[in-house]
């Protein structure tokens, strides 16, 4: 454990105890960092400031919860701005719309699968090791780490990998473009 998160493990154990001080420190310690993590999941500032109020307003109320032998403190503030970031995203759903209300629109959209082709085309051209990094990355959401833990490589290698493929994919697209 690090001294910052040492430090904060300690603040939410005072602030459990029902220190208000130690829970000012806290927010002033963290503040930035959450409101920062909400509004990358929420995208809208104003929304992302309702989620930091939600956040310590969970913190105080539940900070009995927090146990420094389970994990980083902050792990455990990030975790709760993240539920609070998607319960709230979860209330402001919009209701459904009716889609015959944008057929028009829809049935002037291009052919999916004329799509889809062109990128099967593109991706059958890549070297097999481009075709598996971007597979993995661009359909299954693999991270760079995770990409470099499962194919056994270092990391470099699996970004150079995807580097080439997409350059080679735009090279692709783009002789496409002006053949058509």
């Amino acid at each position: 454990m690090d001294r910052f998160d040492y430090a904060l493990a300690r603040l939410l154990c005072a602030a459990a105890a029902g220190d208000k001080r130690a829970f000012r420190a806290l927010y002033e310690a963290t503040n930035r960092r959450l409101h920062t993590i909400a509004l990358r999941i929420v995208g809208n500032p104003l929304l992302a400031e309702d989620v930091t109020q939600e956040t310590y307003v969970r913190v105080w109320t539940q900070a009995r919860q927090f146990d420094p032998a389970k994990g980083a403190a902050m792990a455990w503030l990030s975790r709760i701005t993240r539920n609070a970031a998607i319960d709230l995203m979860r209330r402001n759903r919009r209701p459904m719309e009716d889609i015959a209300d944008h057929a028009d629109h829809l049935a002037s959209l291009p052919d999916p699968v004329i799509e889809r082709l062109d990128m099967f085309s593109g991706f059958s051209r890549l070297p097999e090791k481009q075709r598996e990094v971007l597979t993995l990355a661009l359909i299954y959401g693999y991270t760079h780490e995770e990409l470099a833990a499962v194919l056994r490589v270092p990391i470099g290698t699996t970004k150079a990998r995807m580097r080439r493929g997409v350059r080679q994919l735009r090279v692709f697209f783009d002789e496409a473009a002006l053949t058509s």
